[in-house]
């Protein structure tokens, strides 16, 4: 039986007080648009500081360093679940002003290391591998390029348009291709999860409840994938230095993480790394962890040509090489009282993940924290499956 339950309009405020002004500037509440007109001037605070410096276009980003640099462009797969038979990048060569090109072959030759360990990015379990292979689904990342979650090969020349251009010139061939599996309905239907991955987990005595319940609804939810849409996309700035040091400037949330992967990447100790973040144009999560690939790419052939390399991925790119939040399904059983509060839950949660794990690695463990705070229901059952 299925039963509307009202619900009223749900309603909340927050109220801030304006804190000591003994401490100002700490607790002082200052608004996003904030002017000297609005109480600030006292401050006698720079003008740089307001963000109407980013209103006006007058804040400076990573694209706006003054640094001379070559510039590195992705070579993306056209395909999904292949193996990559031959690479020839002759023709790109050949375009005036593109210096050299790089693979998984030339950075492995040359003493490079293209791949971090999953604990070493704790939260994303994103694989940097330069193409060369089998690629398990259709997309790419950067710095080498992957069009599947691999990189192929990348390009460098004195002008990004022309670095873009000769990339697509790239003539890569493949076998094995096999048909893939990009939805979450059909993963159930091939039964194709991993199934070291995933999460049980219940609360309270959900089959008690359920049969008690006064009403008892079922269904299902699905959520599809969101890319993040951050205005300035992913991007890295690399210049070397002595004693094989690397400066980096990259439009990162995880400055960190960049710096402890760049140092794997180059085969030197993290000091030698030196990592910088003028501003980020807008993330929204998409630059936590999934900014390492650029700025490795990037430092990788700064580091072999001894130049400085800027690697800034085109809209069409960044969508196809950085992913987004996955797509999830959920089928639920709740139980009810007539009143409306729930009494318990079951749920079946799906996450296509794709090939390899992304920000929900290892094992959707976060959640159950997310769903409880929502609603607190004392009797729940979690089944999660990648």
């Amino acid at each position: 039986m299925i039963v509307q339950i009202p619900r009223p309009i749900s309603s909340g405020t927050e109220s801030y007080g304006l804190g000591d002004p003994s401490e100002y500037p700490v607790s002082l509440p200052l608004p996003k648009l904030s002017s000297p007109s609005q109480g600030l001037e006292s401050l006698k605070w720079p003008t740089n500081f307001l963000s109407t410096l980013q209103a006006t276009g007058e804040a400076e980003y990573l694209d706006d360093l003054k640094f001379s640099s070559l510039h590195a462009a992705c070579v993306l797969s056209s395909v999904s679940n292949a193996v990559i038979e031959e690479i020839d990048p002759s023709k790109a060569l050949e375009v005036k002003g593109v210096m050299s090109f790089l693979s998984a072959d030339t950075i492995s030759a040359s003493g490079y290391c293209n791949f971090i360990r999953i604990k070493q990015q704790p939260s994303t379990g994103m694989l940097c591998n330069w193409g060369s292979g089998e690629f398990k689904f259709h997309c790419c990342e950067a710095g080498r390029f992957r069009k599947g979650d691999k990189w192929q090969q990348g390009i460098h020349h004195t002008e990004m348009d022309i670095a873009i251009a000769a990339a697509e010139m790239v003539i890569v061939k493949y076998k094995d291709l096999t048909e893939p599996i990009l939805t979450i309905e059909d993963a159930i239907r091939e039964n194709s999860f991993f199934d070291t991955r995933g999460i049980n987990f219940m609360k309270g005595n959900v089959g008690r409840s359920l049969g008690v319940a006064d009403v008892i609804v079922e269904g299902e939810v699905h959520v599809g994938h969101q890319y993040h849409f951050h205005l300035e996309t992913h991007r890295a700035l690399c210049i070397p230095g002595e004693e094989g040091c690397m400066v980096v400037y990259s439009s990162t949330q995880n400055p960190s993480l960049v710096q402890q992967c760049v140092s794997v990447a180059l085969n030197c100790p993290q000091h030698k790394i030196t990592v910088n973040v003028k501003r980020v144009g807008g993330a929204y999560g998409a630059k936590l962890n999934r900014t390492p690939p650029v700025a490795m790419a990037c430092a990788m052939a700064a580091d072999m040509l001894q130049k400085p390399v800027r690697l800034v991925l085109d809209l069409p790119t960044n969508m196809q090489l950085v992913g987004g939040r996955s797509p999830y399904l959920c089928r639920y059983k709740a139980g009810a009282e007539n009143n409306g509060r729930i009494t318990a839950i079951e749920m079946h949660i799906f996450n296509n993940q794709g090939s390899h794990f992304d920000f929900e690695y290892p094992n959707l463990g976060n959640l159950p924290m997310f769903i409880e705070g929502v609603y607190s229901i004392e009797n729940w059952k979690l089944k999660e499956k990648l």
